[in-house]
């Protein structure tokens, strides 16, 4: 595990990142639809946004920098606007985690041969 890509940390990263946040979608869904009848602001499901907003950064931008641009939309369509980008992030780094355990990731003068990465010698 010299370089990080042979061992399971990747993975455990990534079960952590995918276990947060689709436990916090999972329960800010529950939270929102359990205030939907209620008159007022629901606190909790805001609350539950906080952690989730960072977590899709990039992509939770336009929700983080101006969240009432989205208020004349549908409510199911801003609340999947605030998680959804979350999602994404851990879809995309579902996506990547194989190719970087591949070494498809290589730095610069690195020689890839088969599946092993290896420096390049200074005989060439």
């Amino acid at each position: 595990m010299a370089n990080g890509r042979d061992g399971s940390i990747w993975v455990a990263i990534f079960a952590a990142h995918a276990g947060l946040v689709l436990g916090l979608t999972l329960l800010f869904l529950i939270v929102a639809d359990l205030g939907h009848g209620s008159a007022g602001v629901n606190l909790g499901a805001g609350l539950l946004l906080l952690p989730l907003l960072p977590l899709g950064l990039p992509w939770s931008v336009p929700m983080i920098t101006e969240p009432y641009r989205f208020d004349p939309a549908a409510e199911t369509l801003a609340h999947a606007l605030s998680f959804a980008p979350a999602d994404l992030n851990v879809a995309l780094h579902g996506l990547v985690l194989p190719a970087w355990r591949r070494g498809a990731y290589a730095a610069p003068g690195t020689v890839i041969r088969g599946s092993r990465l290896r420096a390049p010698s200074g005989d060439g």
